[in-house]
C-alpha cells in the first residue's frame, strides 16, 4: 500500500544549506513524465499534492539528470520552509532492486526565491538508518517569478552507479515525523528508463526541444460504437483516409506516411511548412544527416519534404512539407481486441493499397499491438484505423512468414518526442494524461483551469474509460456459454445493469467535460468550486463503476449455475415438449376412432390416469416458462441459485417415468387396425375383414 511504501521517507533529516544560482536556460534533449498520481490521503493539504515527476536532459548542462516534481498548486517561497518541518524530496532507486538508495530533498532552512536555486540535501539510505551524505551534491529551484506549479533538482550522471533503468518516487510532507498530511508519487514507484523521453533535433538542425515540436490540437471528432462492426460505408471511409496517405522516399528506400491533426509549431509554420506527417524512424532513418527526401502525394505527384524529429526507441518520426494535406484525428479510446482495423499504405510501392482486419493484440503497457489487416514491406508508418477513420497506430512491421501477423506502434508514442500532448489525456484514453511541461524559464500556466483542476479532470476521465471496459466485459460475460445460457445470462437484472450503469458513467463523464471546457478558474474559490463538482461527478462514476465491477463479479462466479440452468432447460424442456407432443398426437388418434372406441378409451381408468399425467406435464411445462419469465429479475447470486434449485425441483418430481407409462398404457386400449373411408370409420370385425366401401387401416401411421 503506498502509506506502507511512504514509511521509509517520514524521517526529517539534520539540514545544510548552500545558496547557488539556477542553471542557464536550455533545451531539452530528452524528457519523460511519469503516470499521473491518482491516490491522495483525505488530510493532505492541496498545495503538497504532487501529481506526476518528470525527468530531462538538456543541450547545456549535458553532465546532469534533472527531476522535476509537479504540484497541484503554484509554488509559494515557504512552502518547505515554514518552520513546520515541511519538505519534500526525490527518491531513488538507482539498481532497481525495489528499495531506496539515495534521495534529494528541499533544505527547510532556506525558501525558495524567484529563479535562484539553492543546495539540497542528499541522503544516502543504503544503511540501517538514512544519513546525510556529501556523496553527491546538486541545487533544487523553481520559477516563483512565472507562478509555476513545480521545483526541479538536479544531480551528475557520474555521482552514481545509475543502472539503465531506475525507480523514482517523489515525497512531500507538511509536517515531518507525524505521519499524517503526506504525499507518495505516483501511485507505485515509476520505473524510468535513462534513455528514455529523446526530443529528437528538430528543423532547424539543432539538439530540439518542445518547443519546435507541434501540439495536439482538435477534439475527439465522431463518437465510436460498435467498435467491432466494419464502417458503414468503407468505400467513402477509405477515400476520405487516402488523401491524408503519402509515400515517402528516402534513398533507394520506401514507406508510408500520414498527415496528422496538430498545431504547428511557430518555428515549423515560420519556415513555411503547412503539413506535418507521421511515419516510422526507420524508414527515413538513412536521411537523417540532410534531411532531404521526396514524398508521394494521392495524386502521384512528387514534393519535396524534410525530416523533423525522429525517436529510434520507439521508431517514430515526423517529416515536413510545405504542401497543404488533410490531417486524421487520432485522439480517442483505447483500441481493444477485437476491433475492426483498416490499413492504407504503400505495400512493395504500390500506393494506396487497403488492407482490413480486426485487432488481434494489445499492450497498453508498451504502446503497441498487432493486426490481422495485412502488413509488408512499403507499409511502413502508414495509418492502422478504426471503423471511424481515427488513427490508432503506425503500420510497422510484421512477423517473418507469418501473414495476418502486423505489427503497429500505437500513436501514444509519439506523445512527448513527435508531439507535444500536453493536456491530452484522450489519446489512448487512460494512458496519456499530461499536464503543463515544466522547464526552469517557464511562463505562467495560461490554462482555463488550475493544474489541481486538470488533474482532478483527468483522474475522473480515467476513471470512467477504466469501467466503461468493464462494462464491455460485462456485457460479454456469457457469450461463450450455449446459446441457451448465453440468453439467460443476457436476460437478468444484473446483465442490465451494466447497460444502466454505464449510461450514468457516460451522463457524468459530459458533465465533467461541459465543466472543463467552459468554466473559468480565475482564482483559488474558482478552483475549489471546480475540484468540489469534480468530486462529486467522480463518486457517482465510482458509486456506478462499483456497481458494475459487483455485477462482473457477481456474473463471473455463477457462470457455472448458469450453464447448468441452460443445460437443464434445453434437455428438460424438450423433453416434456416431447412427450407433450406424443399426448397430443394420442388425442388426435383417439378423435379419429369410431364412437365405440372413443367411448370404452374415455371410460376407463387408464385414461383417466392419464389425462391427470397429460396436466400434470404440462404444469410443469408451465413452471419452466415461469422459472424463465424470472429470470428478468435476477440481481444477485443467491437468485442465480434459487432459479436453479427451482428448476431441479421441477425436473424431479414433474418428468417421471410414471407420466410416460400412463401414455402408453392408454395407447394400448386403441385397436390397432380400424375401418377407414372418407365417410365413416368403424370398428374391425373380428373375422378382420371390413365392410364393403371401408379399408382395413393401422390407426398408429
Amino acid at each position: 500500500m503506498k502509506w506502507l511504501r511512504a514509511l521509509v521517507a517520514l524521517m526529517l533529516l539534520a539540514t545544510f544549506s548552500v545558496s547557488l544560482t539556477s542553471p542557464a536556460k536550455a533545451a531539452w534533449v530528452q524528457y519523460s513524465r511519469s503516470p499521473v498520481d491518482t491516490f491522495n490521503r483525505s488530510d493532505l493539504p492541496v498545495e503538497y499534492d504532487i501529481t506526476q515527476i518528470d525527468f530531462a536532459t538538456d543541450d547545456i548542462q549535458t553532465d546532469k539528470y534533472f527531476f522535476f516534481l509537479q504540484f497541484s498548486k503554484p509554488i509559494t517561497p515557504n512552502l518547505f520552509a515554514d518552520g513546520k518541518d515541511s519538505w519534500a524530496g526525490v527518491f531513488l532507486d538507482i539498481d532497481n532492486d525495489g528499495k531506496y538508495d539515495y534521495s534529494l530533498q528541499t533544505d527547510s532552512n532556506v525558501q525558495y526565491s524567484g529563479l535562484v536555486g539553492h543546495a539540497y540535501k542528499f541522503v544516502d539510505r543504503t544503511g540501517a538508518t538514512p544519513l546525510i551524505s556529501t556523496k553527491c551534491s546538486g541545487n533544487t529551484w523553481s520559477n516563483l517569478d512565472a507562478n509555476v506549479s513545480w521545483i526541479g533538482f538536479n544531480i551528475l550522471k557520474t555521482c552514481l552507479p545509475f543502472a539503465n533503468t531506475i525507480g523514482i518516487d517523489g515525497y512531500s510532507d507538511h509536517i515531518s515525523g507525524d505521519n499524517a498530511e503526506y504525499d507518495l508519487a505516483p501511485d507505485s514507484s515509476w520505473k524510468l528508463n535513462l534513455s528514455s523521453g529523446a526530443i529528437a533535433p528538430s528543423g532547424s538542425g539543432a539538439a530540439g526541444s518542445s518547443t519546435s515540436l507541434p501540439t495536439i490540437s482538435g477534439g475527439l471528432g465522431e463518437s465510436l460504437s460498435s467498435a467491432a462492426s466494419p464502417p458503414i460505408d468503407l468505400v467513402d471511409l477509405s477515400a476520405k483516409i487516402g488523401v491524408s496517405v503519402v509515400t515517402i522516399l528516402c534513398g533507394n528506400g520506401l514507406g508510408s506516411g500520414w498527415s496528422v491533426v496538430a498545431e504547428l509549431s511557430t518555428q515549423i509554420k515560420s519556415s513555411g511548412y503547412q503539413s506535418y506527417i507521421i511515419t516510422n524512424h526507420h524508414v527515413i532513418e538513412d536521411c537523417t544527416t540532410n534531411r532531404n527526401i521526396q514524398i508521394v502525394l494521392k495524386d502521384q505527384s512528387k514534393v519535396a519534404a524534410y525530416v523533423w524529429a525522429w525517436d529510434a526507441a520507439n521508431d517514430v518520426a515526423a517529416v515536413v512539407t510545405k504542401t497543404s494535406i488533410p490531417g486524421l484525428n487520432w485522439r480517442g479510446p483505447t483500441p481493444q481486441q477485437g476491433w475492426w482495423a483498416g490499413v492504407i499504405g504503400s505495400p512493395l510501392g504500390f500506393p494506396g493499397i487497403l488492407t482490413t482486419g480486426v485487432v488481434s493484440s494489445i499492450n497498453t503497457s508498451t504502446f503497441k499491438g498487432t493486426t490481422t489487416a495485412p502488413i509488408n514491406h512499403g507499409n511502413s508508418g502508414g495509418p492502422v484505423f478504426d471503423r471511424i477513420g481515427r488513427v490508432i497506430g503506425l503500420a510497422t512491421a510484421k512477423y517473418v512468414d507469418s501473414e495476418g501477423f502486423g505489427i503497429f506502434h500505437g500513436t501514444p508514442l509519439l506523445c512527448g518526442k513527435i508531439i507535444v500532448c500536453t493536456g491530452a489525456p484522450d489519446v489512448w484514453t487512460g494512458n496519456i494524461t499530461a499536464s503543463s511541461t515544466p522547464n526552469p524559464t517557464a511562463t505562467v500556466n495560461s490554462s482555463p483551469l488550475a493544474l489541481a483542476a486538470i488533474n482532478d479532470y483527468n483522474a475522473l476521465v480515467d476513471k470512467a474509460n477504466k469501467y466503461l471496459l468493464l462494462e464491455d466485459e460485462c456485457i460479454a460475460i456469457g457469450q461463450d456459454l450455449d446459446q441457451v445460457a448465453a440468453d439467460i445470462v443476457s436476460s437478468t437484472a444484473m446483465h442490465y445493469a451494466c447497460g444502466n450503469e454505464d449510461a450514468n458513467i457516460r451522463d457524468y463523464s459530459a458533465k465533467a467535460k461541459e465543466l472543463f471546457e467552459n468554466s473559468p478558474a480565475n482564482n483559488d474559490q474558482d478552483y475549489k468550486n471546480i475540484s468540489a463538482r469534480f468530486s462529486i461527478f467522480s463518486e457517482q462514476i465510482e458509486i456506478s463503476g462499483k456497481k458494475v465491477m459487483a455485477t462482473v463479479r457477481l456474473l463471473t462466479e455463477s457462470l457455472s449455475n448458469f450453464a447448468e440452468l441452460g443445460q437443464l432447460i434445453d434437455v428438460t424442456k424438450g423433453k416434456y415438449e416431447l412427450e407433450l407432443e406424443k399426448w397430443s398426437a394420442f388425442e388426435d388418434r383417439l378423435d379419429w376412432m369410431p364412437s365405440s372406441t372413443k367411448k370404452t378409451v374415455k371410460s376407463s381408468s387408464a385414461y383417466k390416469a392419464s389425462i391427470k399425467s397429460r396436466d400434470t406435464l404440462q404444469t410443469g411445462l408451465d413452471k419452466i416458462d415461469s422459472i424463465i419469465m424470472n429470470f428478468s429479475q435476477i440481481d444477485s447470486g443467491s437468485r442465480v441459485t434459487t432459479a436453479l434449485t427451482s428448476f431441479k425441483l421441477v425436473t424431479k418430481v414433474d418428468l417421471s417415468l410414471a407420466l410416460v407409462k400412463n401414455r402408453v398404457l392408454v395407447e394400448k386400449l386403441i385397436p390397432k387396425y380400424i375401418c377407414y373411408s372418407d365417410n365413416k370409420v368403424v370398428v374391425l370385425p373380428k373375422t378382420g375383414k371390413c365392410p364393403s366401401g371401408t379399408t382395413k387401416t393401422l390407426t398408429n401411421q
